[in-house]
């Protein structure tokens, strides 16, 4: 491996947009007002809500006879669109 000085490199060559699609004002450019968000944060007391809501439902399925039954054919479900899922899909987008 050598080191050539970059005085000795061959300098790159400037494509055509770079020339012609950005003006070199010597100014940031500026984006006009700020974007307005899609929904508000939630707050600290929502986010607690929320969480002691999911709790008390994942204990209530827990105490559900039948429950791991439940769960258990929803994840064959699962388990059988995602090996499918790819072929079926070629398949409709073919015809």
């Amino acid at each position: 491996m050598s080191v050539v000085p970059i005085e000795q490199t061959t300098p790159v060559e400037t494509q055509d947009f770079v020339e012609t699609g950005a003006r070199r004002t010597g100014e940031y450019p500026t984006f006009g007002r700020m974007p307005k968000a899609a929904n508000t944060q939630m707050s600290d007391a929502e986010k607690r809500a929320a969480e002691a809501e999911m709790a008390a439902l994942l204990r209530a399925r827990a105490a559900t006879p039948g429950a791991r039954a439940q769960y258990e054919a929803r994840l064959k479900q699962l388990r059988a669109l995602a090996a499918n899922h790819g072929a079926d899909a070629k398949k409709e987008i073919e015809n």
